[in-house]
């Protein structure tokens, strides 16, 4: 009695349908790889600062001193030397935007380090979701898909935060170099503008200054390199849990739950058709709640980042036209023409990073509606044809994220903010002639 029972619990067995009782169990039974999804972000968070490793303790209270030094010195006070140095600039077109650039570019830093600052919260539970929700691994072909899915989004994290880093290195050490192709230290000039309180023309103090402006513009560059590297990992990672779920429900009309071998008798193939269609009905209600799942994400990762994601976008319909105001001065009459180049790619990245996977979660959510239609629906019963079409209703409307739900973050907002900037630029070019 007992082997007829294992074998009947053989064949009622599935890849699929055995996630949804995964889902049911609690979060307590699962071991999920700590932070393995973003893990080479998040140690780069914490080497600058932004991501406490300690829950509590001296070494917690000495990691926030160091937070506390390193973002109230060499963030917040260079900055606002910044944009007094800003105010002090009158009637000098070319040193006014070579300013206010990068003022711009830290001022909108300041305030996404403080939105990451304060709210880890969300991004725990944004982890929560990648690492235990949507981390239940099927059997068979769909779990090896599912696994490289996974790895290739991990690889593909890696490799943009560390081509981020190498462009973020080629920049500040083509400004911090500058004075010295052209000789400007001679004369006492900064590679980047700054307001100081006393003379600096001479090495005792020129020096200790120049080393300040070159320690916090790289910090700064670098802690908005980890923080937008975090956002966009987390939307390569969306966007490969949508095409997980794509994957399982096309491949849903595979689910066998009887094993149909031997006589065909009227009986058996009506028991047959019977426990395929409860098979189907339970995969089928755990792609739901897979889909829920990263409805959830998406709206978790709006709910963080969606406000400075609008103050970026905005800063950096600004900053574009006024660094490529720099460029084309420096083009024609010399000056900063690489350092600003290169800000100008790092901006440009940035922005179209935002923009491609933005684009991508878009045009992903809305395939599902296909891949429901297309995965043998017209096989099940009543009840199940009446799923799908809810599913497809659902999945209808794309997920999308959006920049303070001002616009979306797609291609066509990157073109948009492109040809903006370039109507500033051409402004600028005529009020500089």
């Amino acid at each position: 009695m007992e082997n007829e029972k294992r074998i009947d619990s053989e064949k009622n067995f599935s890849p699929l349908s055995a996630i949804a009782g995964k889902l049911e169990t609690s979060r307590e039974e699962f071991r999920p790889v700590k932070r393995n999804y973003a893990n080479f972000n998040f140690r780069l968070l914490q080497m600058l600062g932004l991501w406490n490793p300690y829950d509590e303790g001296i070494l917690s209270w000495l990691y926030g001193l160091y937070t506390s030094t390193v973002y109230s010195i060499l963030v917040i006070l260079y900055t606002l030397l910044e944009v007094v140095d800003a105010a002090t600039i009158t009637n000098d077109l070319q040193l006014f935007t070579e300013n206010i650039c990068l003022t711009m570019t830290h001022l909108a830093g300041i305030a996404k380090l403080t939105n990451l600052l304060m709210r880890k919260a969300k991004i725990r539970a944004m982890v929560e979701i990648l690492e235990i929700d949507l981390r239940q691994r099927d059997e068979g072909e769909i779990g090896e898909v599912q696994d490289k899915a996974i790895a290739g989004a991990i690889r593909k994290s890696k490799t943009i935060t560390k081509s981020f880093l190498v462009l973020i290195g080629f920049t500040a050490t083509a400004g911090m170099t500058y004075p010295f192709w052209d000789q400007s230290y001679k004369e006492w000039k900064f590679p980047y503008r700054c307001y100081f309180p006393m003379q600096t023309n001479h090495s005792m103090v020129y020096w200790p200054a120049f080393v300040f402006i070159g320690i916090s513009v790289t910090l700064q560059a670098l802690m908005i390199l980890a923080h937008d590297a975090l956002f966009i990992v987390f939307m390569i990672h969306i966007v490969s849990q949508i095409n997980i779920l794509k994957i399982k429900i096309e491949t849903l009309h595979k689910v066998r739950s009887f094993d149909k071998t031997g006589e065909q008798t009227s009986g058996i193939i009506e028991i047959a058709r019977r426990k395929d269609n409860e098979a189907w009905n339970t995969t089928l209600n755990t792609c739901i709640k897979y889909h829920q799942g990263i409805i959830k994400l998406v709206s978790e990762l709006e709910g963080m980042f969606s406000n400075v994601i609008l103050l970026q976008f905005g800063t950096s319909l600004i900053i574009i036209g006024l660094t490529g105001f720099q460029v084309t001065v420096s083009a024609h009459r010399g000056g900063r023409f690489l350092p600003m180049l290169a800000y100008l790619c790092c901006i440009l990245l940035e922005l179209l990073l935002y923009c491609w996977y933005g684009n991508e979660i878009i045009v992903e959510s809305g395939n599902l509606t296909n891949a429901a239609y297309s995965n043998g629906w017209y096989r099940g019963d009543v009840s199940f044809g009446r799923t799908v079409r809810i599913f497809m209703a659902r999945t209808q409307k794309p997920l999308v994220v959006t920049a303070g739900n001002f616009c979306d973050l797609s291609l066509e907002t990157f073109s948009v903010i492109l040809s903006r900037s370039y109507s500033y630029m051409a402004v600028l070019n005529q009020m500089n002639e």
